[in-house]
């Protein structure tokens, strides 16, 4: 039953991603299509989030924790526009330490601020 749902935001996907290469590749060229896939999967997450709560798949708890997901990973930007700034000329320098970063990001973001059980179990196994 949830096929056709598929099938929209795949179509939704495409529309605009489409229209938002023809914007913003033209004028940006790769780092346009960096903003267009960035802005597609805003649309598409956000058609499947409106679809879930349509269909009453998401309660109010999960709501709050989908806030609360999306504040904590606000600063991954950050965390990869750093090292941009340190690295200019090197690529793999700032591809090395922005996984670095991210990771060790991720890690604290679970343990410590979200708190996930599955993160939490496999840090303490980690620490023993």
């Amino acid at each position: 039953g949830y096929d056709k749902y598929t099938l929209y935001a795949s179509i939704l996907g495409a529309i605009i991603g489409i229209s938002a290469n023809l914007i913003f590749t033209t004028k940006f060229a790769a780092i346009g299509a960096c903003i267009t896939v960035v802005i597609t999967e805003v649309f598409v997450t956000l058609y499947y989030i409106f679809v879930c709560f349509k269909l009453e798949l998401i309660k109010q708890y999960d709501l709050l924790m989908l806030k609360k997901h999306i504040v904590v990973s606000l600063p991954y930007f950050l965390l990869c526009y750093i090292p941009k700034l340190i690295f200019d000329s090197s690529i793999l320098g700032v591809l090395i330490m922005s996984i670095v970063l991210s990771a060790l990001y991720f890690v604290y973001s679970q343990v410590y601020i979200l708190k996930n059980e599955m993160v939490l179990h496999a840090y303490n196994k980690l620490l023993k």
